[in-house]
């Protein structure tokens, strides 16, 4: 049986290229970081830079734990409508959050490599890009703007990631691990937030981040490899 790796396509093994081409130019050069930002785009967008999917096919529980409160008070009638129309499902979890307006939830979802949502980080890719994407957010999904954007959240995110999570990864920042488990574990930690628990990431129950452990090596591998 074909593994992951025999199975991407040249569009994404190009994407591969891309991305870590960028980390280095703007200073990501540890191997293990690399291997961890990679492994972590394989689970949330296989390297073709796209837009969150809608919530049609999703069970309400489902939908449920993953906005909490933002859904909370939606009876089962209301929410199974609510998810069938993706401009008003999205404008009702994401939006008056983060910067967006409260119809601006579906303009700034989960977009390029690694689903950067709302409109502040749209802002900040923005700066990491020199593209304006709050004017043009689907910008996001193009090559090589979607690389910038992702490298620019992981510099951002671990230069202000709080020293005691930093700890726990037993690194200093982006560039400092030592082993390819602690710069999966904490870059998906990144991904998701710092302020989700350790005990949340270990409990993950879409198995995201046990793919992205699991590809992990062969990240590495490629990796080597470009050095």
């Amino acid at each position: 049986m074909a593994n992951y790796f025999d199975l991407l396509t040249v569009a994404q093994k190009n994407n591969i290229g891309v991305i870590i081409h960028d980390l280095r130019s703007k200073g990501v050069n540890n191997m293990y970081a690399e291997a961890g930002v990679l492994s972590v785009v394989s689970k949330e967008s296989l390297f073709i830079p796209k837009f969150e999917k809608g919530y049609q096919n999703t069970a309400n529980d489902r939908i449920r734990s993953i906005f909490g409160k933002y859904v909370s008070g939606l009876s089962e009638e209301e929410l199974t409508a609510l998810k069938a129309d993706e401009v008003a499902f999205f404008n009702k979890v994401y939006g008056g959050r983060y910067g967006n307006g409260p119809d601006e939830g579906w303009k700034f979802r989960g977009g390029g490599l690694n689903q950067i949502t709302f409109k502040n980080n749209y802002a900040l890719a923005s700066i990491d890009t020199g593209v304006d994407l709050i004017k043009n957010p689907e910008r996001i999904n193009e090559m090589p703007i979607a690389a910038g954007a992702l490298r620019g959240y992981f510099v951002r995110s671990f230069t202000k990631a709080p020293k005691d999570i930093l700890l726990h990864y037993s690194t200093s920042g982006l560039n400092d691990f030592k082993s390819l488990d602690d710069a999966v574990k904490a870059i998906y930690h990144a991904n998701a937030g710092w302020g989700k628990t350790y005990a949340a990431l270990e409990a993950d129950k879409t198995g995201g981040r046990k793919k992205a452990l699991e590809r992990a090596p062969g990240f590495l591998e490629i990796v080597k490899k470009t050095l």
